[in-house]
């Protein structure tokens, strides 16, 4: 069980599941990843500029910060089948603990703080897109306090 997370913290309000507007939760999103690697973070109007996904992290230029993006908005519909894959993911895989991390989120802040820290598992940890189970048991022990 999630014991307590970065989101109890930040969050007033949200206490199930709601569509995301992104945009008034930037600065939680920004404190999130300053709490483990230095960033640019943008949110994007629109989804197709992410190729349809949640999120997106780009790094390794000598020159640029990483930057990690998301789209201004995420519904409850999205939520719950990005967590119904992550579940499967975990099913398919023999992971159980991808399938109780999936369940064990039940809220929107929380979600928001398990889709910016895999973001940040990519970038922090140099783990491409092959490396999806990876980030999201980085995730997980960062959520429950085991990093």
């Amino acid at each position: 069980m999630i014991e307590h997370s970065f989101a109890q913290d930040n969050f007033k309000g949200l206490t199930i599941m709601d569509d995301l507007q992104l945009t008034e939760h930037r600065s939680f999103i920004e404190r999130l990843v300053g709490r483990h690697i230095t960033a640019r973070v943008k949110l994007v109007p629109w989804k197709a500029e992410l190729g349809g996904k949640l999120g997106q992290a780009h790094w390794g230029s000598p020159t640029e910060l990483p930057l990690i993006l998301h789209p201004e908005c995420i519904t409850v519909a999205e939520i719950e089948q990005s967590l119904f894959e992550l579940a499967l993911r975990g099913r398919v895989t023999g992971n159980p603990k991808l399938m109780e991390h999936a369940d064990e989120i039940g809220s929107s802040e929380q979600y928001l703080e398990h889709l910016v820290l895999h973001e940040v598992a990519h970038i922090k940890n140099n783990w491409r897109q092959d490396r999806e189970t990876d980030c999201d048991l980085w995730v997980y022990a960062e959520m429950h306090g085991e990093t």
